[in-house]
């Protein structure tokens, strides 16, 4: 939350900014999304942050407040059929079963994260993608 409360306070980004995470057997990515007047200072802006938890980590209380959030995210799929049947079909398809996922999200450690951080964050792979509007 401070990066998002430092970029939108300096009107650098909207507030539609997000993040996803798209895991598969074979492959996986992160896209950070949102509308910026200069997309190119957000994009040094969330390399510059993923640099700073690569090499601090994350504090305890922040991890655990995060880990929750993202349970009962997890968790709101389910209150929605179409949710559910998109994301049996994708983990049918994965191998994997939909009713593991909150087991599976309650077990991460902050240990997971970081080691996932350090391991897969390398900004040689990191891509910036802009839409221009047509006016």
């Amino acid at each position: 939350a401070p990066f998002y409360t430092r970029m939108t306070k300096a009107s650098v980004m909207d507030s539609d900014f997000s993040v996803t995470y798209e895991g598969h057997e074979t492959f996986g990515y992160s896209e950070v999304s949102g509308s910026a007047k200069n997309p190119d200072i957000v994009y040094e802006q969330v390399k510059k942050e993923v640099a700073h938890y690569k090499q601090t980590g994350f504090d305890d209380d922040s991890f655990e407040r995060i880990k929750r959030a993202r349970y009962a995210s997890l968790l709101h799929m389910f209150n929605s059929t179409e949710e559910i049947a998109n994301e049996m079909i994708c983990s049918l398809f994965d191998g994997a079963n939909i009713l593991d996922y909150p087991e599976i999200c309650a077990s991460v450690t902050k240990a997971d994260v970081e080691k996932r951080l350090r391991d897969g964050f390398n900004e040689d792979n990191f891509t910036l993608s802009v839409i221009y509007p047509l006016d």
